[in-house]
């Protein structure tokens, strides 16, 4: 009797599972995306001498993205991340050309919920989740930064392998996106995200000499020398913005 009681229960939930599953199942989308990127740093001790405000893009810069909706028009999404995060600190001069600090691969993990427009091929969604992030192939960034010695500039800045904290990181996303499903096989989604670090993994430091030559009302020169000790350190934190393209699968519905 015992035996039976078991048995029943276990395929009462089978059968359970099985019509939640084929009651909220839509559909299931398989696509790939890629954008521009926009590290975010903190410099301190810098005085007025730094400037951080560009975007990078390259193809190094790829995600692998697996959507399953509901019929509530709730989703989960999973994607596979390989990207370059580079350094964009302009501490002496503009026109500095960027290359990475290091490479990284990461799983982001986000629910999210699609809102329907006039009735459309359009959708605006919105999703948030974390990121697991695993970090290698350490660069040491651009050889802009190390020692320049110029009429009146000291500048002696490197990343080094004590710059590096950790290997990995754990990340808190946000994504609003717009999509356009063509005859519900295919997508293009246009999307802005922010990916926001937990932990600390730069962590760089340096000296800046700025000597500025004024003349005096006797003809004089005065040389004014100021010195900083800049320090930058990130989370790993980045804006994206980017555009995604993907199949879309729908489940067999019976007549």
């Amino acid at each position: 009797m015992k035996t039976y009681i078991k048995v029943k229960k276990s395929f009462l939930i089978i059968m359970l599972l099985s019509v939640f599953t084929t009651s909220f199942s839509q559909k299931l989308q398989l696509g790939i995306e890629s954008g521009i990127t926009k590290p975010v740093f903190s410099i301190s001790n810098a005085g007025w001498l730094w400037n951080n405000n560009d975007w990078f893009f390259g193809i190094k810069n790829i995600d692998l993205k697996l959507n399953y909706y509901f019929k509530n028009n709730i989703f989960v999404s999973i994607a596979i991340d390989y990207n370059l995060f580079y350094d964009n600190v302009n501490l002496v001069r503009p026109g500095t050309n960027y290359s990475g600090l290091y490479r990284y691969v990461s799983a982001p993990i986000s629910v999210g919920y699609k809102l329907q427009l006039f009735s459309s091929s359009f959708y605006l969604k919105y999703s948030a989740g974390i990121d697991l992030c695993f970090m290698f192939d350490h660069s040491y960034g651009d050889k802009s930064k190390g020692k320049i010695n110029t009429e009146n500039i000291e500048y002696d800045f490197y990343y080094n392998e004590s710059s590096y904290i950790r290997n990995f990181n754990i990340l808190l996303n946000q994504r609003l996106s717009l999509t356009y499903e063509i005859k519900k096989f295919m997508y293009i989604d246009l999307f802005a995200e922010y990916h926001g670090g937990l932990m600390k993994v730069i962590d760089a430091s340096g000296t800046i000499i700025y000597r500025s030559v004024s003349l005096l009302d006797n003809d004089e020169i005065a040389i004014s020398t100021q010195t900083y000790h800049p320090v930058i350190t990130s989370n790993g934190s980045y804006w994206r913005i980017g555009l995604g393209i993907g199949y879309i699968f729908k489940n067999r519905e019976k007549k």
